[in-house]
């Protein structure tokens, strides 16, 4: 652990802005399948609805003077709507992490020192995103191995992350005799969250016939259970015993006190 906090001690150095591109390009690294089959879908949609209101493809070319659908799938197009995903992504991940970070100050459980905490939460959000991208290169190979393990996956990865980074910000933003306090808290909010969407997933899909799909469904619920037993029975327990042995510092006696001592 030490060894881990003198890089992210170093890490600090690296202009804010930089982790920001990062988080930006780490989000569409990690979510690029997805956002290039929701904007398919999106362009599926919209020739659909033109196609139902009565206006088809070449009624468009007439107007615009060009092929609007192969403009729309363009490849200009395409990176600016990558972008725009991307700056969304950090958009969002900045108001959650500045949400969560003035939470924990307002209880009294950190030091005033967003910056650290903000820093630690970039770097590990950022090294998430990079393996869950690395992950989604499966669909390019055996799509049906991504498919059925992408959502429990990227839970597992995203635990694993936010967890190592709570393990350096306890050492360094989070006051001691808080440290699990403040872990159960989050983390509660962190597994309850996660867990409502993954039951109601399930219950979507297991109303269908697809039964890898039922069997997918059942392995997130699952793992989000699992991790939650591991994580309360190792690094909680861990954090408490920190907090329970942790002694405040008693404040040196004033100088009046110490001169009563001797009958002064």
């Amino acid at each position: 652990m030490q060894k881990s906090l003198e890089i992210f001690d170093k890490l600090k150095k690296v202009p804010a802005f930089v982790w920001v591109i990062l988080i930006g390009l780490s989000y569409v690294f990690a979510n690029y399948y997805a956002l290039r089959w929701s904007y398919n879908e999106l362009l599926v949609g919209m020739r659909d609805g033109f196609a139902a209101s009565g206006v088809d493809a070449e009624t468009l070319y007439e107007v615009l003077g060009q092929d609007f659908f192969a403009m729309l799938a363009s490849p200009g197009v395409i990176v600016f709507y990558l972008v725009m995903s991307g700056l969304i992504g950090v958009i969002i991940f900045e108001i959650i992490l500045h949400l969560v970070y003035r939470s924990l100050f307002l209880r009294r459980y950190t030091h005033s020192d967003p910056k650290s905490f903000k820093q630690t939460a970039r770097v590990v959000y950022i090294a998430a995103n990079a393996i869950i991208g690395l992950y989604s290169l499966l669909f390019f190979l055996v799509p049906e191995v991504y498919a059925f393990g992408v959502e429990f996956i990227n839970f597992a990865v995203y635990t694993a992350a936010l967890t190592f980074g709570y393990l350096i910000v306890s050492h360094t933003v989070i006051y001691p005799q808080f440290v699990a306090v403040a872990f159960k808290r989050l983390y509660t909010l962190y597994f309850v969250i996660n867990g409502i969407f993954a039951v109601l997933s399930f219950i979507t899909v297991v109303t269908g016939d697809n039964m890898l799909h039922i069997i997918s469904g059942a392995i997130d619920v699952a793992v989000i259970a699992a991790l939650a037993i591991v994580i309360n029975a190792t690094v909680y327990k861990k954090l408490l015993e920190r907090e329970k042995n942790y002694i405040i510092p008693t404040p040196p006696p004033e100088d009046d006190e110490i001169y009563k001592g001797f009958g002064f």
